[in-house]
């Protein structure tokens, strides 16, 4: 809440000859991060976009995305200026030999780093990096990077580490759920799915795993898009890649019907157990949507009174898509609306915290026109960064990496250094691996206004246009909310 001055106390500052301190506030921009709070980062110029963050444990931030056509990845000072010892200018590109984006990262214990998203523009594909940048050769076979043929259309969304190094990536195979569990090596993980490393789920319509984490018991959470209305989707594996018929409907799933095109796209545990996924969706226009899971899997009637929360940013629609769990209970969401960043501040019963930005959620725009926000994280110090992409006004050949930082309620106030190296504490485990993602290239490849081939339709996914195969759905049984 801001205060308001007389003019004739105005008057009277103005007289004795100085001003009052303008008091930082949770929400508002860190200036000490690229002198105003944000910083943008080109590759290609042609959808440049950052889809996932880590926090190193230095305070270093990694963000990836597809630059142009290939894997992109930038490592930035926790200042927000590039850090030129990762690749020699801060940035790394990887070309798979065809159209590649990365959507999601990870990063390992001993600081080598995982990207995964598309290679050759129907695979999935991954690569790991040492901590200079430079391709692992012990990764893959000898390369530094692994592709992956599902049959058609395939795609990773997201990644969770375990905690053995194993690797679990989740996305799509021609329009079903796929997850896929890799060892340290790069090699399919034959213990996982049919015995082949893949497990392939069709809930009915255009299914797409986004969002995945791990939770303590080692059982994996997914979110997504599925069912033949475009529902917003919850699932739970076990640990060897089947469905667990103990949450949700007895089929491993909880399906929410909102009434549009609907989906999950982020998910988190809370400290107590309860899991928190956040999408879009809606009957009249896209909205946040917020859900809070019972441990199986039941929708929590102490959240909104009925376990979903909307809420609307936009005059044109938001939609969100990371969240991140504070031990409090509370948690933060990001996103986009009004085709700009939006950081909303949420309580623990689902109401917006008004103590942030003033009424609970802050919008950030770069240029005037199109950003969106993709990925989160929080530091050890309260300060919040959200990261995703920003297109030029009036320049269709200028997309960039888009970073803002924002302080929290314990950040230190914008004066004071931060804290660089060993003084850092480790960060806790991100609450999801591989928040962040952006649609596939058009069939031909290019970008710009998309038509979509016979046997496809056009949707929209994080923002970004997809043609997708449309499927027959067959009638079946719904869990959660029809």
């Amino acid at each position: 809440m801001r205060r308001v001055i007389p003019w004739m106390g105005i008057l009277a500052i103005a007289i004795l000859g100085f001003a009052p301190a303008v008091q930082a506030a949770s929400g508002d921009l860190d200036p000490s991060f690229g002198g105003d709070g944000l910083v943008t980062t080109g590759f290609s110029g042609v959808s440049d976009y950052a889809q996932d963050l880590v926090l190193q444990p230095d305070g270093k931030i990694i963000a990836a995305g597809p630059g142009g056509t290939d894997f992109a990845l930038a490592r930035y000072n926790a200042d927000g200026s590039l850090d030129t010892s990762f690749g020699g200018d801060g940035k790394v590109t990887t070309d798979f030999g065809g159209s590649d984006f990365a959507a999601a990262l990870a990063l390992q214990p001993d600081g080598r780093i995982i990207a995964a998203g598309t290679g050759n523009g129907t695979d999935f594909a991954l690569a790991r990096y040492n901590a200079d940048g430079s391709l692992d050769s012990g990764f893959g076979g000898g390369d530094g990077v692994v592709t992956s043929d599902l049959g058609s259309s395939d795609a990773i969304w997201a990644i969770t580490l375990r905690s053995d190094g194993r690797i679990v990536a989740a996305g799509e195979n021609n329009g079903n759920f796929a997850l896929a569990r890799y060892n340290a090596d790069g090699s399919l993980d034959s213990d996982f799915g049919e015995g082949d490393g893949i497990a392939l789920n069709d809930l009915g319509g255009y299914d797409v795993v986004v969002g995945l984490t791990r939770q303590l018991d080692s059982k994996i959470l997914a979110a997504g898009i599925g069912g033949g209305t475009d529902d917003f989707v919850v699932a739970r594996y076990n640990a060897d890649g089947s469905l667990d018929t103990g949450f949700g409907g007895g089929d491993g799933l909880a399906v929410e019907n909102l009434g549009g095109y609907d989906h999950a796209a982020d998910l988190a545990v809370q400290p107590n157990g309860k899991i928190i996924a956040v999408g879009g969706g809606g009957s009249e226009k896209a909205t946040f949507v917020i859900a809070r899971y019972l441990a199986d899997g039941s929708l929590d009637t102490g959240f909104g009174g009925d376990g979903i929360v909307t809420t609307d940013l936009g005059a044109f629609g938001s939609h969100a898509y990371a969240v991140a769990s504070e031990s409090d209970g509370q948690f933060l969401v990001a996103g986009a609306g009004e085709d700009d960043f939006v950081l909303g501040h949420y309580n623990v019963d689902g109401s917006l915290d008004t103590d942030f930005g003033g009424d609970g959620a802050v919008v950030t725009d770069y240029f005037g026109d199109t950003d969106y926000g993709s990925a989160l994280v929080v530091q050890p110090d309260g300060r919040i960064i959200v990261g995703g992409g920003a297109r030029n006004f009036g320049s269709f050949n200028d997309d960039s990496f888009a970073l803002a930082r924002y302080l929290g309620d314990d950040s230190a106030p914008p004066d004071e250094e931060l804290p660089t190296g060993e003084e850092l504490p480790p960060p806790a485990l991100p609450s999801a691996a591989g928040n962040g993602f952006i649609a596939a290239p058009t069939p031909s490849g290019q970008a710009g206004r998309m038509k979509c081939r016979k046997g496809f339709r056009k949707r929209k996914i994080r923002g970004k246009p997809r043609c997708v195969k449309v499927k027959r759905a067959p009638h079946r049984r719904r869990a959660g909310r029809g």
